[in-house]
């Protein structure tokens, strides 16, 4: 069994930027009136897991996140590059085990992803395309995707979406995301898994 206490600690810190977002955010901005920091939250869905890089097939994937991107830069064109990093809380993986008869189970634990790099593209002052990258780690419940693979697994995705701005501190995004984990080949056995995202996040800036 896993602890929730750590990724419940970092969630109360968030907590404290979503609760209050003017006082905490729109007083530390950069020349250009973009906040320095934002906060978002998000939700995916993996219907189906492909085989690429990971070898599971027929894997559901369930994630919720909160994260937090600080802005590093503006280009000319005004487009902005953020640093990113995300906590997942809960993540679920429901998969055939390959060592019972491709009986389906869960795997449910939480992840952290500290590495991460985030470029919004301006369309208009209401609409813009966002394309990032993230790694880290996720921590489950058992030995996963196998009985010789690891608790402990690292984790990549690619992402892209469409940022819509609602009101001066909200927006909406809807995107796909490529993900990947596996145990980079720690574990006895590393069948990975590759799953293709559909996911909903709010940005509080």
């Amino acid at each position: 069994k896993y602890s929730l206490l750590s990724p419940l600690l970092l969630i109360a810190c968030l907590a404290v930027f979503i609760a209050n977002p003017k006082a905490v955010l729109s007083q530390n901005l950069t020349t250009n009136n973009t906040a320095n920091y934002k906060v978002r939250t998000w939700f995916g869905y993996s219907y189906r897991s492909v085989v690429l890089l990971g070898k599971t097939a027929n894997t559901t994937t369930q994630f919720y996140s909160l994260g937090i991107s600080k802005h590093v830069k503006t280009y000319s064109s005004g487009s902005h590059l953020y640093y990113t990093v995300d906590v997942t809380p809960y993540l679920k993986y429901n998969y055939p085990q390959r060592d019972n008869n491709q009986l389906k189970t869960d795997a449910i634990g939480f992840g952290f992803s500290p590495f991460g790099v985030q470029f919004e593209h301006l369309f208009s002052n209401r609409l813009s395309l966002l394309s990032g990258t993230s790694g880290g780690f996720a921590l489950v419940n058992q030995n996963f995707p196998t009985d010789k693979g690891r608790k402990l697994n690292f984790m990549f995705d690619l992402s892209t979406s469409i940022l819509t701005k609602l009101a001066n501190h909200l927006s909406i995004a809807v995107g796909y995301k490529f993900h990947h984990i596996s145990n980079a080949n720690t574990g006895s056995q590393n069948p990975g898994i590759d799953s293709n995202f559909l996911y909903f996040s709010i940005h509080i800036n």
